[in-house]
């Protein structure tokens, strides 16, 4: 939960609103000097708030095609740091890591010792902001002796500061407390007071973590009371205010830790530092569940669900509903915890998904690095070797023109490879993108499920429940349980169709009696939803196919019809002939198809949707479908669009037996 203290990294405001953008963009289209059009586009990217997010990424895109198409070395650096500066103060450390590394590439081709070390600087704090300490420490020493070297005090005190933090966050208090004295003792020199607020803050936070409330409070005040009236200091003073609420939160001085907390709320929305503000809302709830006040608690928790959705913070949101289920839990209104509980879980998932994606993309970055090295050392090499080619083709050339044709039937064969190449490529694109669905399926279907159904089985095991909110459980675990087994015996299916290939075994049987205990098998499901299943039975019908794919087919085209069919609605199963084939379709009365869902709803890229009464799916169901189907000789399709509902039609081949 979010009981910490707010530590200070020391990120510079570097985007600050202006009127002059129009002057500025006018510049960037009059100027020839290459140096001069970067600087223009980092004023003008200067002048958006913080917060423009979309106008700076535009213009830092622009800045960044421009360095590269006039292959201008310091302006790429330029924007490849700044640009991996702002991402990191936005809490996207990920690309912030990968454009700092370009910027250091830049830095180390020229031998720029104060480039590279304020590019290892920053990445020290990014490290440490990902829990990476041992290479934070690294990168921060390499700045910190680039700094010595270049006498440069300022780049001192903020190395000694961040090394400091590493420390702290670390555990090592000792040696936190020794690079913070160390940066105060350099920065007396300097005389730099925001880097005096954020060592008063730190050295705070050391002593809190460390039992020293008594110390911890004092420095919390002092840096409160020289940060007070000036605003360019706002996010050290509602960060002192925090602090000293927290302070006070754990020697359990909870009236006082409440003002405080409050004060920082009032104070964080005059200065707009919305996330501040959220989780100071959230501390405030935690604070009085632990007084035992849980209703206040529910009512500052409920606040800071709100704005926790509104500004996208999903880990507030995630501890905020986990609250709410405790609180009410405490107040033995199970029906409440039951409805938070799924709230929490589900948030929880797509916290872990974010998360997952977050480590993908790191390793996916990592790569694209490693894989930039390759290509740098390929070209080189390739570049040596055309070298030769060249003088050998021409050697040959001039002795005869036999070595025309060795050229002609070398490039063919260059020219054939990389279209295997580019071949080999997209399927193995396609492959790493259904194993991400896969991935996601166990993690967020099953994994959902399960967690909601040892939540209700936790809930019923405390006890102090009625008969019907006991039944109302058992039902829910039923559904949870039936809807984990279903996505597993997709999953299963479809592996063992990988694995081996999917092998049909044909024979002559009677449709009218497969389609019929189908729909019985569903008959709890459509009764429950209020729907009609229209079928006019056929008897005679035969075809030649495999009973058990074909059974497969009817009993998914039927589900998804009515998980999409709303309450009291319809849904008919038609069979007919066509061309010498035999059609069967299955129609709903629901929303229907957009043109991108028809285009993808076979495929492995097809996004399952929630059903009418939010029923879950995994979209495996339907690309099995098709599978079967065409395995048998058939073809699937859909016939409707929009506002009238789905239909989904297939063939098979018909047995006609004439006596």
């Amino acid at each position: 939960m979010y009981n910490f203290f707010i530590f200070l990294f020391l990120s510079p405001i570097f985007f600050i609103q202006n009127p002059n953008l129009k002057k500025q963009k006018e510049l960037i289209k009059a100027e020839e000097n290459d140096s001069l059009v970067v600087a223009s586009y980092l004023d003008v990217i200067s002048l958006f708030n913080p917060d423009q997010t979309d106008s700076i990424q535009l213009y830092f895109d622009e800045a960044l095609k421009y360095v590269k198409k006039k292959s201008y070395q310091e302006g790429a650096y330029l924007i490849n740091y700044k640009f991996g500066k702002y991402l990191s103060s936005h809490g996207n450390l990920i690309d912030a890591t990968y454009y700092l590394n370009q910027a250091l590439g830049e830095a180390n081709i020229n031998k720029d010792k104060a480039k590279i070390a304020a590019v290892e600087n920053t990445l020290g704090m990014i490290f440490g902001k990902k829990g990476e300490y041992a290479l934070a420490t690294k990168h921060l020493f390499k700045s910190l002796r680039l700094f010595e070297e270049l006498h440069d005090i300022n780049g001192q005190v903020s190395s000694y500061i961040k090394l400091g933090t590493i420390s702290q966050l670390n555990g090592d208090f000792k040696y936190a407390l020794k690079y913070a004295d160390k940066a105060t003792e350099i920065n007396k020199k300097l005389g730099d007071k925001r880097y005096e607020l954020d060592l008063l803050n730190n050295k705070a936070i050391i002593y809190a973590e460390s039992g020293d409330m008594a110390n911890a409070l004092k420095m919390f005040k002092q840096t409160y009371d020289r940060s007070e009236g000036e605003d360019k200091f706002s996010f050290s003073k509602v960060s002192a205010l925090i602090n000293i609420g927290l302070v006070y939160k754990e020697m359990q001085d909870y009236d006082l830790a409440l003002s405080y907390l409050k004060k920082s709320v009032i104070e964080a929305e005059r200065y707009n530092l919305t996330n501040e503000k959220v989780r100071t809302q959230f501390n405030i709830a935690l604070l009085l569940h632990e007084k035992g006040d849980y209703k206040a608690s529910n009512i500052e928790t409920l606040i800071a669900v709100k704005n926790a959705r509104k500004e996208v913070f999903l880990d507030i949101e995630t501890e905020s509903l986990h609250l709410l289920e405790e609180n009410f839990k405490a107040l033995k209104d199970y029906k409440q915890a039951l409805m938070y509980s799924d709230q929490h879980q589900e948030a929880l998932s797509k916290l872990k998904s974010v998360e997952q994606n977050k480590e993908i993309a790191n390793l996916r970055i990592n790569y694209d690095l490693k894989k930039s090295q390759q290509q740098v050392e390929l070209l080189d090499q390739l570049n040596k070797k055309n070298e030769k080619q060249k003088n050998l083709i021409l050697l040959l050339f001039l002795v005869c023109g036999l070595s025309m044709i060795i050229f002609a039937v070398s490039y063919y064969r260059i020219r054939k490879l990389s279209r295997n190449q580019v071949i080999q490529s997209k399927l193995l694109s396609e492959s790493n993108e259904f194993k991400n669905k896969l991935f996601s399926i166990i993690g967020h279907d099953l994994r959902g499920a399960y967690n909601s159904t040892l939540g209700f089985l936790h809930l019923m095991k405390e006890g102090d429940m009625n008969k019907e909110e006991e039944q109302l459980f058992i039902n829910k675990v039923i559904v949870q349980s039936s809807v984990a087994l279903n996505t597993l015996d997709n999953l299963l299916l479809w592996g063992h169709s990988q694995i081996k290939e999917i092998k049909t075994y044909p024979e002559l049987f009677e449709v009218n009696q497969e389609i019929k205990k189908s729909i019985d098998f569903y008959r709890e499901q459509y009764t429950d939803k209020n729907i009609t299943i229209d079928y006019v039975e056929q008897a005679g019908v035969l075809i030649n196919a495999d009973r058990n794919h074909f059974d497969f087919i009817i009993r998914n085209l039927l589900s998804n019809a009515m998980k999409f069919t709303p309450n009291g609605g319809n849904v008919k199963v038609i069979s007919s002939e066509l061309y010498g084939q035999q059609r069967f379709c299955v129609a709903d009365t629901g929303t229907g198809l957009s043109d991108e869902q028809k285009n993808e709803i076979f495929s492995p890229n097809s996004k399952s949707t929630l059903g009418t009464e939010n029923e879950k799916g995994t979209g495996l169901g339907l690309m099995l479908c098709k599978e079967f189907v065409e395995k048998n000789g058939g073809k699937i399709w859909i016939e409707k669009g929009i506002g009238t509902g789905a239909q989904f039609c297939f063939t098979l081949n018909r047995v006609n037996i004439t006596v």
